[in-house]
């Protein structure tokens, strides 16, 4: 087991540092980290919490085990995403970190997810299946710490939520590769994550903050 604190940059590569130097190999990567924060913190590294650990942990895992994914026969990603993603309206590349004002929990979470989806729609399109397949998903209305604080207790018992374990488990289909799943059933996401020009600004500004490349 490892422990590591993914409010600063540091710690998620360390996480994969750590990985690389003791395995020859990884088969599932599942990047499930997350927060639902009610007030506006900024880490260490000047960036807003929720996306320091929704966003930046998630960035920075893809792009430093991939080398390590390659070496596996059908290995594969899963980023979780969520439904709330198509709940932010109009998002400003130089307002992430909410500098510039509006911070809301739901606001911040909900372009944390929207940016989860549109890092696995990029990674996918810059990989194929045979070096990992790459998928993203809404894990279902489950009754985690998070989901109680931010909307109470509404959905189903953890022990009850399988999305993930059936999307890393399913038959190996390359067809798969880039698609959302929602309830275990490929759905779409939002339109952002779909606009090419928008989705490599976001993935060029993540390179810049993480100081990671692919």
């Amino acid at each position: 087991m490892y422990l590591y604190d993914f409010l600063n940059l540091e710690g998620s590569k360390r996480l994969a540092n750590d990985i690389l130097s003791k395995y020859e190999r990884l088969d599932i990567l599942i990047n499930n980290a997350g927060i639902f924060q009610q007030n506006k913190i900024i880490t260490q590294d000047n960036i807003e919490s929720t996306f320091a650990i929704n966003c930046c942990s998630t960035f920075i895992l893809n792009i430093l085990l991939l080398p390590l994914l390659k070496k596996t026969l059908e290995s594969r990603i899963l980023n979780v995403s969520s439904i709330s993603q198509s709940d932010i309206g109009i998002i400003n590349l130089s307002n992430l970190q909410f500098n510039e004002g509006g911070f809301t929990s739901y606001d911040s979470y909900s372009l944390s997810k929207l940016v989860v989806a549109m890092i696995s729609h990029e990674l996918a399109l810059r990989i194929t299946p045979n070096d990992s397949l790459v998928l993203s998903c809404d894990p279902g209305t489950v009754n985690t710490k998070m989901l109680i604080a931010g909307w109470g207790k509404c959905g189903i018992d953890v022990e009850n939520a399988n999305d993930e374990f059936y999307l890393t488990t399913k038959q190996f289909d390359p067809n798969d590769h880039g698609k959302y799943f929602v309830h275990s059933k490929v759905s779409t996401c939002s339109k952002d994550v779909y606009n090419d020009s928008k989705r490599r600004l976001y993935w060029q500004e993540l390179e810049r903050i993480c100081n990671v490349k692919l």
